[in-house]
Protein backbone atom coordinates (compact mmCIF):
# COMPACT_ATOMS: atom_id res chain seq x y z
CA UNK A 1 0.00 0.00 0.00
CA UNK A 2 1.02 3.87 -1.15
CA UNK A 3 2.01 5.81 1.78
CA UNK A 4 -1.35 7.85 2.90
CA UNK A 5 1.06 10.72 5.02
CA UNK A 6 1.22 13.07 2.16
CA UNK A 7 -2.34 12.90 1.31
CA UNK A 8 -3.53 13.02 4.71
CA UNK A 9 -1.16 16.23 5.19
CA UNK A 10 -2.50 17.81 1.97
CA UNK A 11 -6.10 17.32 3.64
CA UNK A 12 -4.90 18.52 6.66
CA UNK A 13 -4.35 21.47 5.20
CA UNK A 14 -7.56 21.62 2.92
CA UNK A 15 -9.52 21.61 5.98
CA UNK A 16 -7.83 24.13 8.14
CA UNK A 17 -8.38 26.72 4.79
CA UNK A 18 -11.88 25.81 4.56
CA UNK A 19 -12.51 26.76 8.39
CA UNK A 20 -10.26 29.59 8.33
CA UNK A 21 -13.23 31.05 6.36
CA UNK A 22 -13.97 32.28 2.77
CA UNK A 23 -10.81 33.64 0.77
CA UNK A 24 -10.28 37.06 0.04
CA UNK A 25 -9.46 37.96 -3.05
CA UNK A 26 -6.87 40.91 -3.85
CA UNK A 27 -8.16 43.97 -4.15
CA UNK A 28 -6.88 46.21 -7.96
CA UNK A 29 -4.15 47.91 -7.30
CA UNK A 30 -3.69 51.27 -8.90
CA UNK A 31 -1.34 51.15 -12.22
CA UNK A 32 2.36 50.46 -11.66
CA UNK A 33 3.34 53.59 -13.27
CA UNK A 34 2.92 55.46 -9.97
CA UNK A 35 1.96 52.55 -7.52
CA UNK A 36 5.65 53.50 -5.58
CA UNK A 37 3.61 57.41 -4.79
CA UNK A 38 0.88 55.17 -2.66
CA UNK A 39 0.58 52.40 -0.10
CA UNK A 40 0.95 48.78 -1.54
CA UNK A 41 -2.88 48.10 0.88
CA UNK A 42 -5.89 49.86 1.01
CA UNK A 43 -7.22 52.08 3.90
CA UNK A 44 -9.99 50.09 5.56
CA UNK A 45 -11.63 52.74 7.47
CA UNK A 46 -13.08 53.66 4.17
CA UNK A 47 -12.34 51.29 1.68
CA UNK A 48 -15.26 48.67 0.74
CA UNK A 49 -15.96 45.39 -0.98
CA UNK A 50 -19.57 46.03 -0.20
CA UNK A 51 -19.87 42.22 0.66
CA UNK A 52 -22.08 43.65 3.24
CA UNK A 53 -23.05 47.03 4.53
CA UNK A 54 -20.17 48.37 6.80
CA UNK A 55 -21.55 50.62 9.62
CA UNK A 56 -18.46 51.51 11.39
CA UNK A 57 -17.61 53.05 7.51
CA UNK A 58 -20.80 54.46 6.20
CA UNK A 59 -24.18 56.10 7.67
CA UNK A 60 -26.93 56.89 4.99
CA UNK A 61 -27.30 59.91 3.07
CA UNK A 62 -29.72 62.46 4.79
CA UNK A 63 -32.32 64.40 3.38
CA UNK A 64 -30.84 68.52 2.37
CA UNK A 65 -34.28 69.79 1.93
CA UNK A 66 -35.01 68.96 -1.64
CA UNK A 67 -37.08 65.77 -0.57
CA UNK A 68 -34.97 63.69 -3.10
CA UNK A 69 -33.00 61.36 -0.70
CA UNK A 70 -34.93 58.21 1.08
CA UNK A 71 -33.13 56.36 3.60
CA UNK A 72 -33.27 52.42 4.59
CA UNK A 73 -33.45 49.60 2.79
CA UNK A 74 -35.44 50.58 0.38
CA UNK A 75 -33.12 52.61 -1.33
CA UNK A 76 -29.69 51.06 -0.15
CA UNK A 77 -29.10 47.46 0.29
CA UNK A 78 -26.58 44.78 -1.01
CA UNK A 79 -27.00 41.93 -3.67
CA UNK A 80 -25.76 38.64 -3.63
CA UNK A 81 -23.16 39.88 -1.15
CA UNK A 82 -21.12 41.11 -3.86
CA UNK A 83 -22.40 45.32 -4.56
CA UNK A 84 -24.09 47.96 -3.20
CA UNK A 85 -27.44 49.26 -5.21
CA UNK A 86 -28.61 52.62 -4.54
CA UNK A 87 -31.84 52.66 -5.72
CA UNK A 88 -34.08 55.73 -7.18
CA UNK A 89 -37.67 55.40 -6.85
CA UNK A 90 -40.34 56.87 -9.22
CA UNK A 91 -42.89 56.02 -6.81
CA UNK A 92 -41.73 57.73 -4.09
CA UNK A 93 -40.10 60.49 -5.73
CA UNK A 94 -36.82 59.39 -3.65
CA UNK A 95 -33.16 57.82 -3.75
CA UNK A 96 -30.39 56.46 -1.66
CA UNK A 97 -27.21 57.51 -0.97
CA UNK A 98 -24.19 56.37 1.28
CA UNK A 99 -22.03 58.95 2.75
CA UNK A 100 -18.61 57.95 4.12
CA UNK A 101 -18.08 58.27 8.10
CA UNK A 102 -13.92 58.85 7.60
CA UNK A 103 -11.98 61.72 5.98
CA UNK A 104 -9.31 60.38 3.26
CA UNK A 105 -6.60 63.29 1.51
CA UNK A 106 -4.54 62.60 -1.14
CA UNK A 107 -4.27 58.84 -2.54
CA UNK A 108 -5.52 56.82 -5.19
CA UNK A 109 -8.90 56.23 -5.24
CA UNK A 110 -10.32 53.10 -7.25
CA UNK A 111 -14.14 52.74 -7.97
CA UNK A 112 -16.05 50.23 -10.19
CA UNK A 113 -19.81 51.04 -10.82
CA UNK A 114 -22.71 50.65 -13.39
CA UNK A 115 -26.02 52.53 -14.06
CA UNK A 116 -29.06 51.17 -15.13
CA UNK A 117 -32.83 51.97 -15.31
CA UNK A 118 -35.47 55.31 -15.44
CA UNK A 119 -32.69 57.99 -17.03
CA UNK A 120 -34.67 59.72 -19.53
CA UNK A 121 -32.79 60.36 -22.78
CA UNK A 122 -32.85 64.35 -22.79
CA UNK A 123 -33.50 64.46 -18.89
CA UNK A 124 -31.90 63.42 -15.88
CA UNK A 125 -31.27 63.33 -11.83
CA UNK A 126 -29.78 66.80 -10.82
CA UNK A 127 -26.26 66.03 -10.93
CA UNK A 128 -26.95 62.42 -9.76
CA UNK A 129 -26.05 59.48 -9.86
CA UNK A 130 -22.72 60.64 -8.28
CA UNK A 131 -19.47 59.47 -6.48
CA UNK A 132 -18.31 62.31 -5.15
CA UNK A 133 -16.92 64.04 -1.37
CA UNK A 134 -16.33 67.66 -0.07
CA UNK A 135 -15.59 68.35 3.50
CA UNK A 136 -18.99 67.49 5.01
CA UNK A 137 -20.49 64.02 4.39
CA UNK A 138 -24.49 65.27 4.41
CA UNK A 139 -24.77 62.11 6.61
CA UNK A 140 -27.38 60.83 9.19
CA UNK A 141 -24.57 60.27 11.31
CA UNK A 142 -23.41 64.00 10.20
CA UNK A 143 -19.47 64.36 10.12
CA UNK A 144 -17.55 67.37 8.98
CA UNK A 145 -13.78 68.48 9.28
CA UNK A 146 -12.54 70.10 11.89
CA UNK A 147 -12.14 73.01 11.34
CA UNK A 148 -14.52 73.23 8.67
CA UNK A 149 -12.11 75.17 6.06
CA UNK A 150 -12.68 78.17 3.78
CA UNK A 151 -11.04 77.12 0.95
CA UNK A 152 -11.61 73.53 -0.13
CA UNK A 153 -12.79 71.11 -3.27
CA UNK A 154 -15.50 69.56 -4.32
CA UNK A 155 -14.32 66.27 -6.13
CA UNK A 156 -16.97 64.76 -8.39
CA UNK A 157 -15.25 61.51 -9.33
CA UNK A 158 -18.18 60.25 -11.63
CA UNK A 159 -21.07 62.94 -11.89
CA UNK A 160 -24.51 61.96 -14.21
CA UNK A 161 -24.34 65.50 -16.00
CA UNK A 162 -27.84 67.66 -15.75
CA UNK A 163 -29.63 68.28 -19.34
CA UNK A 164 -26.90 66.28 -21.33
CA UNK A 165 -28.24 62.98 -22.59
CA UNK A 166 -26.20 60.06 -21.34
CA UNK A 167 -23.21 61.40 -20.11
CA UNK A 168 -20.99 61.79 -16.72
CA UNK A 169 -17.69 63.60 -15.82
CA UNK A 170 -15.12 63.61 -13.69
CA UNK A 171 -14.50 67.59 -12.39
CA UNK A 172 -13.29 70.01 -9.54
CA UNK A 173 -14.73 72.49 -8.15
CA UNK A 174 -12.65 74.69 -5.82
CA UNK A 175 -13.68 76.76 -3.18
CA UNK A 176 -11.51 80.02 -2.06
CA UNK A 177 -12.79 81.56 0.98
CA UNK A 178 -16.14 79.29 0.41
CA UNK A 179 -16.26 81.05 -3.00
CA UNK A 180 -16.61 79.30 -6.06
CA UNK A 181 -14.17 79.68 -8.29
CA UNK A 182 -13.60 79.75 -11.31
CA UNK A 183 -17.03 81.88 -12.89
CA UNK A 184 -15.28 81.21 -16.31
CA UNK A 185 -15.57 77.53 -15.91
CA UNK A 186 -14.58 74.13 -13.48
CA UNK A 187 -11.72 72.67 -14.03
CA UNK A 188 -12.84 69.28 -15.42
CA UNK A 189 -10.76 66.41 -16.41
CA UNK A 190 -13.04 63.99 -18.46
CA UNK A 191 -16.25 63.80 -20.08
CA UNK A 192 -17.72 60.05 -21.51
CA UNK A 193 -20.77 58.76 -22.81
CA UNK A 194 -23.20 56.67 -20.49
CA UNK A 195 -22.56 53.05 -20.78
CA UNK A 196 -25.92 52.05 -18.92
CA UNK A 197 -25.62 48.25 -17.67
CA UNK A 198 -21.96 48.12 -18.23
CA UNK A 199 -19.41 47.98 -15.75
CA UNK A 200 -16.91 50.66 -15.48
CA UNK A 201 -13.35 51.01 -13.57
CA UNK A 202 -12.30 54.11 -12.70
CA UNK A 203 -8.90 55.39 -10.44
CA UNK A 204 -8.51 58.75 -9.85
CA UNK A 205 -5.00 60.20 -8.39
CA UNK A 206 -5.43 62.78 -5.74
CA UNK A 207 -1.87 64.10 -5.16
CA UNK A 208 -0.46 66.91 -4.09
CA UNK A 209 0.43 68.21 -7.10
CA UNK A 210 -2.59 66.91 -9.71
CA UNK A 211 -5.71 65.17 -10.05
CA UNK A 212 -5.68 62.69 -12.71
CA UNK A 213 -8.12 60.51 -13.90
CA UNK A 214 -7.39 56.53 -15.04
CA UNK A 215 -9.29 54.25 -16.26
CA UNK A 216 -8.94 50.01 -16.64
CA UNK A 217 -10.17 48.13 -19.06
CA UNK A 218 -9.52 44.62 -20.10
CA UNK A 219 -6.87 44.65 -17.28
CA UNK A 220 -4.60 47.75 -18.42
CA UNK A 221 -5.03 51.17 -16.59
CA UNK A 222 -4.98 54.10 -19.17
CA UNK A 223 -4.90 58.06 -18.37
CA UNK A 224 -8.38 59.72 -19.51
CA UNK A 225 -8.64 62.99 -19.97
CA UNK A 226 -6.69 66.18 -18.93
CA UNK A 227 -4.12 66.34 -15.72
CA UNK A 228 -5.41 69.31 -13.02
CA UNK A 229 -2.36 70.86 -11.35
CA UNK A 230 -3.09 71.74 -7.73
CA UNK A 231 -0.05 74.30 -6.92
CA UNK A 232 -1.24 77.42 -8.37
CA UNK A 233 -2.13 80.80 -6.99
CA UNK A 234 -5.31 80.59 -8.23
CA UNK A 235 -8.20 78.73 -9.79
CA UNK A 236 -8.83 78.14 -13.21
CA UNK A 237 -9.81 75.73 -15.26
CA UNK A 238 -6.55 73.57 -15.96
CA UNK A 239 -5.31 74.46 -12.07
CA UNK A 240 -6.73 74.86 -8.56
CA UNK A 241 -5.21 76.96 -5.83
CA UNK A 242 -3.03 75.13 -3.55
CA UNK A 243 -4.93 76.18 -0.15
CA UNK A 244 -8.28 74.17 -1.58
CA UNK A 245 -6.82 70.76 -1.28
CA UNK A 246 -8.60 69.82 1.52
CA UNK A 247 -9.44 66.27 3.17
CA UNK A 248 -12.09 65.19 1.96
CA UNK A 249 -15.46 62.17 2.88
CA UNK A 250 -17.15 60.61 0.23
CA UNK A 251 -20.32 60.25 -0.66
CA UNK A 252 -22.24 57.33 -3.39
CA UNK A 253 -25.65 58.63 -3.88
CA UNK A 254 -28.38 58.31 -6.57
CA UNK A 255 -30.85 61.23 -5.35
CA UNK A 256 -33.95 61.41 -7.16
CA UNK A 257 -34.88 64.40 -9.23
CA UNK A 258 -38.30 64.95 -11.17
CA UNK A 259 -36.99 66.11 -14.47
CA UNK A 260 -38.99 68.83 -16.08
CA UNK A 261 -42.20 66.92 -15.67
CA UNK A 262 -40.95 63.76 -17.02
CA UNK A 263 -41.94 60.50 -15.58
CA UNK A 264 -38.43 59.10 -14.13
CA UNK A 265 -38.92 55.59 -13.80
CA UNK A 266 -36.97 53.38 -11.38
CA UNK A 267 -33.03 53.62 -11.22
CA UNK A 268 -30.12 52.23 -10.40
CA UNK A 269 -26.35 52.66 -9.31
CA UNK A 270 -24.48 49.66 -8.31
CA UNK A 271 -21.09 50.11 -7.04
CA UNK A 272 -19.02 47.03 -6.64
CA UNK A 273 -16.54 48.45 -5.12
CA UNK A 274 -14.61 52.01 -3.08
CA UNK A 275 -10.61 51.78 -2.72
CA UNK A 276 -8.45 54.48 -1.72
CA UNK A 277 -4.96 53.72 -1.40
CA UNK A 278 -3.32 56.56 0.72
CA UNK A 279 -0.51 58.64 -0.48
CA UNK A 280 2.83 57.71 1.15
CA UNK A 281 5.18 61.16 0.11
CA UNK A 282 7.31 59.13 -2.12
CA UNK A 283 8.80 60.06 -5.45
CA UNK A 284 10.27 58.20 -8.10
CA UNK A 285 12.90 57.26 -5.82
CA UNK A 286 14.78 60.73 -7.54
CA UNK A 287 13.78 64.18 -7.58
CA UNK A 288 13.23 64.85 -11.42
CA UNK A 289 9.70 64.51 -11.19
CA UNK A 290 9.17 68.14 -9.96
CA UNK A 291 10.04 69.41 -13.60
CA UNK A 292 8.36 66.41 -15.46
CA UNK A 293 4.88 67.13 -13.85
CA UNK A 294 5.23 70.88 -13.32
CA UNK A 295 5.27 72.64 -16.90
CA UNK A 296 6.32 76.04 -15.36
CA UNK A 297 9.30 74.73 -12.94
CA UNK A 298 12.07 76.95 -13.48
CA UNK A 299 10.36 79.60 -15.24
CA UNK A 300 9.48 82.97 -13.97
CA UNK A 301 12.28 82.46 -10.97
CA UNK A 302 15.43 82.03 -12.82
CA UNK A 303 17.04 84.89 -11.33
CA UNK A 304 16.41 83.60 -7.77
CA UNK A 305 19.63 81.95 -5.91
CA UNK A 306 19.93 80.02 -3.02
CA UNK A 307 23.10 80.06 -0.66
CA UNK A 308 24.93 79.04 1.40
CA UNK A 309 25.38 75.74 -0.24
CA UNK A 310 26.13 73.58 1.97
CA UNK A 311 24.26 74.84 4.65
CA UNK A 312 24.43 73.71 8.42
CA UNK A 313 21.28 76.54 10.17
CA UNK A 314 20.15 78.56 7.58
CA UNK A 315 19.46 78.99 3.69
CA UNK A 316 18.70 81.75 2.08
CA UNK A 317 16.90 83.22 -1.18
CA UNK A 318 18.15 86.29 -2.68
CA UNK A 319 16.62 87.96 -6.00
CA UNK A 320 13.21 87.96 -4.76
CA UNK A 321 10.73 89.83 -6.39
CA UNK A 322 8.37 91.37 -2.85
CA UNK A 323 5.45 88.79 -2.58
CA UNK A 324 4.21 85.99 -1.39
CA UNK A 325 5.98 82.54 -2.44
CA UNK A 326 4.83 79.33 -1.73
CA UNK A 327 8.15 77.56 -0.08
CA UNK A 328 8.53 73.47 0.16
CA UNK A 329 11.38 71.32 0.88
CA UNK A 330 11.77 67.62 0.22
CA UNK A 331 13.99 65.04 0.45
CA UNK A 332 15.43 62.55 -1.95
CA UNK A 333 12.49 59.96 -1.59
CA UNK A 334 9.94 63.09 -2.50
CA UNK A 335 8.94 63.33 1.47
CA UNK A 336 7.87 67.03 2.58
CA UNK A 337 10.22 68.08 4.83
CA UNK A 338 9.26 71.73 5.56
CA UNK A 339 6.68 73.86 3.75
CA UNK A 340 5.76 77.14 5.01
CA UNK A 341 3.81 80.61 2.43
CA UNK A 342 6.69 83.38 3.39
CA UNK A 343 6.25 87.05 2.43
CA UNK A 344 8.99 89.07 1.35
CA UNK A 345 9.35 92.86 1.08
CA UNK A 346 13.41 93.34 0.90
CA UNK A 347 14.28 91.41 -1.82
CA UNK A 348 15.52 88.26 0.16
CA UNK A 349 14.32 85.37 3.08
CA UNK A 350 15.73 82.89 5.27
CA UNK A 351 14.94 80.21 6.14
CA UNK A 352 15.77 77.59 9.16
CA UNK A 353 16.88 74.14 7.71
CA UNK A 354 18.75 73.71 11.04
CA UNK A 355 16.65 70.66 12.44
CA UNK A 356 16.44 68.96 9.19
CA UNK A 357 18.92 65.25 9.02
CA UNK A 358 22.09 65.86 7.44
CA UNK A 359 21.71 64.86 3.37
CA UNK A 360 20.87 66.44 -0.08
CA UNK A 361 17.24 68.18 -0.69
CA UNK A 362 14.89 70.24 -2.68
CA UNK A 363 13.85 73.89 -2.30
CA UNK A 364 10.88 74.56 -4.07
CA UNK A 365 10.01 78.23 -4.19
CA UNK A 366 6.79 78.99 -6.16
CA UNK A 367 4.53 81.99 -7.05
CA UNK A 368 1.91 83.82 -9.26
CA UNK A 369 5.28 83.94 -11.74
CA UNK A 370 6.21 80.48 -11.99
CA UNK A 371 8.33 78.46 -10.01
CA UNK A 372 12.02 76.97 -9.36
CA UNK A 373 13.63 73.84 -7.81
CA UNK A 374 16.93 74.54 -6.17
CA UNK A 375 19.17 71.74 -4.14
CA UNK A 376 21.28 72.01 -1.56
CA UNK A 377 22.82 69.96 0.99
CA UNK A 378 22.20 69.60 4.69
CA UNK A 379 25.45 68.95 6.74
Amino acid sequence: MKNQQPYLAKLACLILLLAAGPLVLAQQAPPSAVAGLYNASVDWSVSDDFNSLNWSKWTYRKDDGTNGIGEGSNYVYIVNNSYVSLKGSGATDKGGGLSSLNPTHYGFYITKFRLLGGFPEDHSTAWHPSIWASPWNMGSDARQLNPLPSDWVEIDFMEYIEQWPSFWHTQLIPRLNNVTEPVSGRPLLYTRDTNFGSWTTLGLEYHPDYFQLWELTNGTWTKKGTKIYTSGYENTTSKIHYKCRSQVYWILSNKYHYAGGWYQGDSWMHVDYFYYYPYNGSSRNDLSHFEADNPQSNMGLEQVSLSPNPTHGLVSLANLANGTYEVTVVDLLGKTALEQTINVSAGSYSMDVATLPKGTYVLKIKSREGSRNMRFIKY
